[in-house]
């Protein structure tokens, strides 16, 4: 692996195209029942990720699977909000149980960390405040996402589902990454709360982006997601100053970086974290200057510990496994 090494040939402009049209109908059905459009588009965006190639009923079937634990996720968040050491703790659980789905292959790691992403995403969304307009439109966006998705993929081969399952890891491995992953995200969640003012959430999600087995892989999509991050909060700061933010613009910038996310998150992590970041950053870009300062730098620096800190993690890991595992005669 290389440093913001692209691979074009995984640019997939017609995914992000459907996917850009999908979250068009959530986001509008959201505005007309009137259900925070935002908390639509995010669990609308997470179980697209979960929707991973294979059968088609495989996929269907962990969809679902994101459907209802998410729903039950907002039932734990509200029990936990506006609480310090329960929340880290349930950080840990549910980090660990998330990654540990990956014992079922591919298609189980992605439900699992999209479950991971929603629950640490909850206190954002105002969970402890309007607990049932956040499941609501957690159904929304995931149902009608799911549906879309179903249409789709209706006309699909049916030879597909006669593909082989795909290899599924052993459980020493799985058990060991679960927990670098779950003490990450815990020591996040506890270093956010602590310290970050506008989200406190933002190292613990620099952690979970770039965290993988491979020492390697880590640091090179760490760079790589520190270029994007600035180069997002700097497009954002000058959308926001040029053309202002309200409702309307804010959901076309949501939208144009709905396709920008989807269709380029193979091909680099800088791009898929710059398209990422857009949309906040493009919020913060209406503020006065030392707001808007105080706000970018606070996320950098949050960035760079959450990067620091997995990498720690992942190369501890591996440090470790060398001292225990026997080599093979």
């Amino acid at each position: 692996m290389h440093i913001l090494n692209f691979n074009r040939a995984a640019f997939d402009p017609k995914a992000g195209l459907k996917y850009m049209l999908g979250v068009a109908i959530v986001i509008a059905a959201s505005l007309v029942i009137e259900f925070p459009w935002f908390a639509c588009g995010v669990s609308a965006l997470l179980i697209w990720l979960t929707n991973v190639p294979g059968p088609r009923s495989a996929r269907l079937k962990g969809m679902a699977t994101y459907i209802v634990i998410g729903a039950l996720l907002v039932g734990l968040g509200f029990v936990l909000a506006g609480t310090f050491w329960p929340w880290v703790i349930s950080m840990l659980v549910a980090a660990f149980i998330g990654t540990y789905a990956m014992i079922e292959g591919p298609r189980g790691f992605q439900v699992g960390w999209c479950l991971i992403c929603w629950f640490y995403c909850l206190p954002l969304l105002d969970i402890g405040s309007i607990p049932w307009d956040i499941l609501n439109a957690h159904l929304l966006g995931s149902i009608v996402m799911f549906a879309i998705i179903a249409l789709l993929s209706a006309k699909e081969d049916a030879t597909e589902e006669l593909a082989p399952p795909a290899e599924k890891p052993g459980v020493p491995f799985v058990a060991s990454y679960a927990t670098t992953v779950a003490l990450v995200m815990a020591i996040g969640t506890a270093l956010g709360g602590w310290w970050l003012k506008s989200d406190p959430t933002l190292i613990l999600q620099a952690s979970l982006m770039i965290l993988m087995p491979s020492v390697l892989g880590t640091w090179v999509v760490a760079v790589d997601r520190i270029i994007g991050l600035i180069l997002g909060i700097l497009a954002g700061a000058v959308l926001g100053q040029f053309f202002g933010f309200g409702t309307a613009v804010e959901i076309i910038v949501w939208l144009v970086a709905s396709f920008g996310l989807v269709s380029t998150m193979n091909v680099n992590a800088s791009l898929a974290v710059f398209w990422f970041v857009l949309p906040f950053s493009a919020a913060w870009g209406i503020l006065e200057s030392e707001a808007f300062h105080e706000l970018g730098n606070e996320r950098i620096v949050a960035e760079v510990i959450g990067v620091v800190l997995a990498g720690i993690a992942v190369s501890m890991r591996a440090r470790l496994a060398r001292m225990f595992v026997k080599p093979a005669q």
